[in-house]
């Protein structure tokens, strides 16, 4: 789907802003518009949209997610896609995360994937059987990768046997008849009649799946990394990991605590998109010392400090 005739250009108040090397879910700049004012929810502009709803649920309103929907299966601009889907994942109510579950089920390639990477940030237990569904219909490796590592993430403390296979499954094999090379073909053809190894990928999935479901007595549960998501949990092993810190696992600590909490992150990275330590480790103090648990249950979602409506 192409951008339909709208205006696609990036506007400067949200230069860095989705990047969590960069900004984040903070402006660069004051925004030109009232965000907030109905007609930014209707802007040309489907930037000036995403900044409209990230505004509303900043100020606790997710009722807008729902606008997000109209971009989900967009060409362009460049990451349209990508972050209205992620955005729907921290944002989306509960009713609304059902729009994350029609795009892993939909025939689009490209947003089966990032629906499967929204889903890891809403947390839902019971979004993984369609995480799951989403893996076993990607046809290339970067997409069975994004989902099987999102899917990891969810369920898994740390590397664990789900990360370990999340890309190795065998996709369908090429039909013999459809080479004409005659050794690749009898290559084909012998792989063809050889019994195909378990699919251990699945199993694992719907192993960590069900003793989760089974410890909350529910797949309506809010997870991350293996357990009833805690936000205290979550920063005291961000603040773990401070000292051994990569750009690459930083990341998802910062998205996911930026999203929870609201606390500005924009010093985590320097400009040449390395991780900060000191920075770091200095946020995630004062917001410990903060006394959190007042504000912050387990295993409810929450988005700068509001919780989501269920």
């Amino acid at each position: 789907m192409a951008n339909g005739g709208f205006d696609a250009e990036l506007p400067e108040f949200l230069y860095g802003t989705f990047d969590w090397r960069v900004n984040g879910f903070q402006f660069n700049a004051d925004p030109p518009v009232d965000l907030l004012a109905p007609a930014a929810l209707d802007h040309t502009n489907p930037w000036f949209v995403l900044a409209a709803v990230l505004q509303h649920a900043k100020a606790g309103d997710h009722s807008r997610v729902g606008r997000l929907a109209a971009y989900f299966h967009a060409d362009e601009p460049f990451a349209l896609r990508r972050v209205s889907l992620l955005l729907a994942g921290d944002l989306a109510s509960e009713q609304d995360l059902k729009l994350l579950e029609q795009a892993m089920r939909s025939e689009d390639a490209d947003a089966r994937a990032y629906a499967a990477e929204a889903a890891l940030f809403a947390g839902r237990l019971w979004l993984v059987p369609a995480m799951l569904e989403a893996w076993h219909a990607a046809r290339t490796l970067l997409h069975r990768e994004i989902i099987g590592y999102a899917i990891s993430d969810l369920l898994e403390a740390n590397t664990g046997p789900i990360a370990e296979h999340a890309a190795i499954y065998n996709l369908p094999p090429r039909p013999p008849s459809s080479v004409t090379n005659p050794l690749l073909k009898a290559l084909l053809e012998e792989i063809a009649a050889t019994k195909p190894e378990p699919e251990h990928f699945p199993q694992l999935v719907r192993d960590a799946y069900g003793r989760l479901a089974e410890k909350s007595a529910t797949d309506r549960v809010t997870v991350w990394h293996g357990d009833v998501c805690d936000v205290m949990a979550l920063a005291r092993n961000f603040l773990a990991a401070v000292p051994h810190i990569t750009a690459g696992s930083c990341i998802p600590y910062r998205h996911k605590f930026e999203a929870s909490t609201g606390v500005d992150c924009t010093d985590f990275f320097d400009e040449t998109f390395r991780p900060q330590p000191l920075e770091i480790g200095a946020a995630l103090e004062e917001f410990l010392l903060s006394e959190p648990e007042a504000k912050f249950k387990p295993g409810i979602r929450y988005f700068f400090g509001h919780r989501i409506p269920d």
